[in-house]
């Protein structure tokens, strides 16, 4: 085995916990900000039967990874809008 394929399968460990929390995205982040402590949120989603960790650390690096990725998805949509809407004329003529 690789070393590749060894990081590859280290990081696949906290995959299905945080496909967990892509599928419930929505959900989590309504609990959060109706100020739902993390450990209940957990609990619920292991009494649906969803892949929820060992430990709530687990959990708590997973939705943290997740959050970052969503917040980079909107950094870069933003960034995409704001240079259209701000008229990047590079290509266009001028007559």
């Amino acid at each position: 085995m690789s070393f590749i394929d060894k990081v590859d399968g280290y990081r696949g460990r906290k995959a299905p916990i945080q496909e967990t929390i892509r599928e419930r995205w929505f959900d989590i982040e309504a609990a959060v900000a109706a100020d739902k402590p993390r450990a209940a949120i957990r609990r619920t989603l292991a009494a649906e039967g969803y892949a929820v960790g060992k430990h709530q650390s687990s959990f708590n690096t997973a939705y943290r990874a997740v959050r970052a990725e969503k917040a980079a998805q909107s950094a870069r949509t933003i960034s995409t809008v704001a240079n259209n809407e701000m008229g990047d004329n590079r290509y266009k003529s001028d007559f």
